[in-house]
């Protein structure tokens, strides 16, 4: 959904350049910030190819997909360049007709220790989509499994990039630093409750979302003695600005009937940690971290009753014990504390925007705390 902060889109992805997909959970890694608790991912994309792919894929329900991609030597790097375009109607009664374009070009040089990036990446995306329908009218025989109340639900999506990395490694030491911004673009149309609001326009509703997101992500890593015993100890910084245009508009085939409220958002924060790895036997390590997240929100919008502006810290300390291994096998129990943030917009509150009624502000930012122990 295009309120709060932001969505989650993954059709930018390409699988065939993915290299490595890593994910986490819990509140218990100090180098992960927001919503880190529900998840994080870190999906990484290839820098060169062992050949070219070129590939042409038809399927049931309209399905067609057709991908390009090679990494020729340019100079003294890799020029990675890959073309995506994709079709779906899936079996509804009116279908999908999901198009999607997509592409990315990236050039690097040096290694995965010693090196660096710079990519371009684009995608765009445009659907019509079928939301959930009453079972009451299906088994009435009203309506077919596949149709919808408001044929004109839907949406288009975008997503464009520029970011690059460096990174830099010696016998004890290894520095990364990776910058981007990203513009992205929602209008997402739905209706939920079909003519229970308004039985005469329905209640189909639009959330119309603009944002550029711009950030820097730097840490670096040493070896150490700590009382004797071996270890490693990183420092991180993390800056991410998110300028925002959004609002909730009352629509009726997409075309608006009336607003609900439109808002300019500017999102700051910065975020530093701490990681320290220690091998205290040779069956025995510790991972301990301490993080500090700062963050900033700034809403102005059609109601100056909700505008304002919104300050909140938070510290998250982190500790995870592992033991063994003992015939390939480690037990470790971890705790931990994180957060996340709440939607900008409830943190400047004081009416509701379709009532009027005066409503509570929410917490900017919710601290998380979790636990867990386990084998592997």
């Amino acid at each position: 959904h295009a309120h709060g902060q932001g969505w989650t889109d993954l059709n930018f992805l390409i699988p065939e350049l993915a290299t490595l997909v890593e994910y986490r959970k819990g509140p218990f890694y100090a180098a992960e910030g927001d919503f880190s608790s529900a998840g994080a991912v870190n999906v990484k994309y290839a820098t060169t190819l062992k050949q070219g792919i070129a590939s042409i894929g038809l399927g049931q329900n309209g399905f067609a997909r057709t991908f390009l991609a090679d990494s020729p030597i340019l100079g003294e790097g890799n020029l990675l360049y890959a073309v995506e375009l994709m079709r779906n109607d899936g079996p509804f009664t009116v279908g999908d007709n999901y198009r999607k374009r997509n592409g990315v070009l990236r050039y690097s040089q040096g290694t995965e220790a010693n090196g660096f990036n710079v990519t371009l990446m684009s995608y765009d995306a445009k659907w019509h989509s079928t939301d959930q329908i009453p079972l009451r009218a299906v088994t009435a025989g009203t309506l077919g499994r596949f149709d919808a109340v408001d044929q004109t639900d839907g949406g288009s999506a975008s997503r464009h990039s520029l970011s690059a990395a460096w990174r830099q490694s010696s016998g004890t030491t290894f520095t990364q630093v990776n910058a981007y911004v990203v513009a992205t673009r929602l209008n997402l149309f739905s209706n939920f409750t079909y003519f229970l609001d308004s039985p005469v326009d329905g209640d189909q509703f639009a959330q119309p979302d603009r944002r550029v997101t711009t950030g820097i992500n730097a840490s670096h890593s040493w070896s150490s003695k700590l009382w004797g015993r071996n270890a490693e100890n990183t420092v991180g910084l993390q800056f991410q600005n998110d300028n925002i245009f959004n609002g909730l508009l009352s629509t009726r085939a997409r075309q608006t009937v009336s607003t609900t409220r439109k808002d300019h958002i500017v999102e700051s924060s910065a975020g530093v940690y701490f990681e320290n790895r220690t091998t205290w036997t040779e069956t025995f390590r510790t991972v301990a971290g301490l993080r500090g997240d700062s963050y900033r929100f700034r809403v102005n919008g059609d109601n100056p009753a909700n505008a304002g502006t919104a300050r909140d810290s938070i510290f998250s300390p982190k500790l995870n014990l592992i033991f063994g291994p003992w015939n390939k096998t480690e037990f470790y129990a971890n705790a931990g504390t994180g957060f996340h943030s709440n939607d900008a917009r409830g943190t400047t509150i004081t009416v509701d925007p379709k009532s009027g009624a005066p409503v509570d502000r929410v917490t900017p930012l919710v601290r998380s705390k979790g636990a867990e122990i386990g084998v592997r």
